[in-house]
């Protein structure tokens, strides 16, 4: 049976499996070899950790290990973009905004409908500006 969009109907008794859950967009799914998913798990794990702990410093590298091992992990991109942005507002450095917003537009390519990312990309976004538009305000005040 053809949908008015010409892709098959689907039956609605038969469960639906996410593709996004299982594949990278493409088609290509990661694996990762024990050695390197266990490493990933420890550092990851340790991290979220120290994040929910509210030691953001302590947090940042070992979330940065997690990525660099499992570049497509939803989570811990979500995760090092919330430590991100807890740094550089605290702090008020424009980069690590930046970076934290990279690590959103990533996670949002793998899960493009996930409303919690949509809402850190607006905030990020929001961040950003108003940090550019102070910085230029304060360069403007200098003789």
């Amino acid at each position: 049976m053809m949908t008015s969009g010409g892709a098959l109907a689907r039956s609605p008794w038969k469960p639906q499996i996410s593709v996004e859950a299982f594949e990278r967009p493409g088609g290509v799914r990661l694996r990762l070899r024990p050695k390197v998913l266990e490493r990933f798990e420890a550092d990851w794990n340790e991290g979220r950790r120290l994040l929910d702990l509210g030691q953001y410093r302590k947090a940042q590298p070992l979330l940065e290990l997690a990525i660099r091992l499992n570049p497509d992990h939803v989570g811990a991109r979500r995760a090092h973009a919330r430590t991100l942005l807890t740094l550089g507002y605290l702090h008020w450095n424009l980069a690590l905004i930046q970076k934290a917003a990279e690590d959103v537009r990533h996670a949002l390519w793998l899960r493009p409908a996930k409303p919690d990312l949509v809402q850190l990309a607006a905030l990020l976004e929001h961040l950003q500006r108003r940090m550019e538009r102070v910085s230029s305000r304060k360069a403007k005040k200098r003789p």
